[in-house]
């Protein structure tokens, strides 16, 4: 749940949003969780995974098919479906003893694992991200609009009506508090991000709550930051829960981290990192890498470093890659043969060096299959294809995939934006890159 709505994860495409009117009216907002949680929608999908199928939905569309692609390429550990298997079945949980049913999902008659995102305080502009979820890039955009109006980072700032809707939530009130209204009863597993989880004062009071009330003893808390920050009361609050996994957003080492995450400085995100090895109920720590045209060129680098930790300490997550999804133009699918073939050298080189076994090279799975998509059905003569070939599955709105033309033109477009404004130079980070800006 975040940015006023309600999903079913973070990846699919079911999405309803808060009536914030009803909730000013004196409505709550778990009263609107309850429903849709108990919505002819959500009662489908419970249904096809109890018979062991994917779900498809009234009007034909599939909401869970990033896990059922990711599946289907071999790569499960990019699944939250599989991740969900494997993190409860350890814990002796069954369809039986839990009570998994179609109309109120398990014996609570609520979800036992939450996915919280209050809000998008953040110190960082990272080249993914958008004023969708960060208040730096929202600053960013209502400073240089004359600029930046239209672009990929000016997603909610453009359109009044969605910046009065997305603020109109004042998550301290008492209809809306997530401890006051939610029957935290059976809960397992609370994930929360943001923005930035360690500075947002959202998330440290929901923490203290569940201290101060016993419940986070109960709870295995699930993390992603940016490892920018480490502040003691924070770090206080969170070794006081069962356990603790904590997922570092990391695209790259030194300097090509530091370009791709603006505002972030590799040596403190280091230090901290080291530092959360030390807790004293860290379950796992694990590294979130979104690849792009910045810095898949360094694969190398940054996965080694990254096999290195893991080997190291027992807790650290193999690597996971995840090709950027959404913009297309920062997706590595359009760059040139010779560069796809470079890449995949390094990752050939970096397996063998590093002996890296089969269960730690899935996360080269999804890298492969935007190196190798067929990108010789894009249309010339059109901004998005109309209809995908029956070969590329379409998985919502995100995957009407733009042409060549058109994704190189938004890279230039963007890439001299964000380095005019931020004063960098991407030529300083990718020397690869030169040949597109012209």
């Amino acid at each position: 749940m975040g940015n006023s709505a309600f999903k079913l994860c973070c990846m699919s495409d079911i999405m309803d949003r808060i009536d914030t009117p009803a909730i000013r009216e004196g409505d709550t907002v778990a009263n609107q969780q309850e429903n849709w949680w108990t919505s002819d929608k959500i009662k489908t999908v419970r249904e096809a995974f109890l018979k062991n199928e994917w779900p498809v939905l009234e009007d034909g569309s599939n909401p869970c098919n990033y896990c059922k692609h990711y599946e289907e390429i071999g790569a499960e550990r990019e699944s939250a479906r599989i991740d969900f298997i494997n993190r409860y079945a350890p814990e002796g949980i069954t369809m039986d003893n839990m009570g998994f049913n179609v109309e109120t999902g398990n014996i609570y008659d609520h979800p036992i694992d939450i996915d919280l995102r209050p809000g998008k305080l953040c110190n960082a502009k990272c080249r993914s991200c958008s004023s969708i979820w960060s208040s730096k890039i929202e600053k960013e955009v209502l400073d240089n609009y004359d600029l930046l109006e239209g672009t990929y980072w000016d997603m909610w700032t453009d359109n009044p009506w969605q910046m009065k809707m997305a603020e109109s939530i004042d998550w301290d009130q008492d209809n809306s508090r997530l401890y006051d209204n939610y029957n935290l009863e059976g809960v397992r597993w609370l994930k929360m991000s943001g923005g930035e989880t360690f500075i947002d004062p959202s998330c440290i009071k929901i923490w203290k709550q569940l201290v101060e009330h016993g419940d986070a003893k109960n709870i295995q808390l699930h993390l992603i930051t940016n490892g920018t920050v480490w502040p003691k009361k924070v770090i206080d609050l969170l070794s006081q829960f069962k356990g603790l996994q904590l997922r570092f957003s990391v695209d790259g080492l030194g300097k090509v981290f530091e370009y791709c995450r603006t505002g972030c400085e590799w040596k403190k995100v280091h230090t901290n990192f080291l530092k959360a090895c030390e807790l004293p109920n860290i379950n796992s720590i694990g590294f979130n890498s979104v690849i792009n045209v910045y810095n898949i060129f360094h694969i190398y680098n940054h996965v080694a470093w990254m096999i290195e930790q893991s080997r190291r300490f027992e807790f650290i997550d193999p690597p996971a890659l995840h090709p950027i999804v959404e913009p297309m133009h920062l997706n590595i699918h359009w760059l040139d043969d010779d560069h796809k073939d470079f890449i995949r050298s390094e990752i050939e080189r970096v397996i063998y060096d590093y002996n890296i076994n089969e269960e730690e090279q899935e996360c080269f799975q999804q890298v492969y299959s935007d190196l190798n998509k067929d990108v010789s059905h894009y249309r010339k003569d059109s901004e998005f294809v109309d209809k995908l070939p029956d070969d590329l599955e379409k998985r919502g709105d995100r995957w009407m995939l733009p042409n060549i033309k058109y994704n190189k033109e938004q890279f230039i477009k963007h890439t001299r934006l964000a380095d005019k404004l931020r004063k960098t130079n991407v030529l300083d980070i990718t020397p690869q890159l030169e040949r597109y800006l012209k």
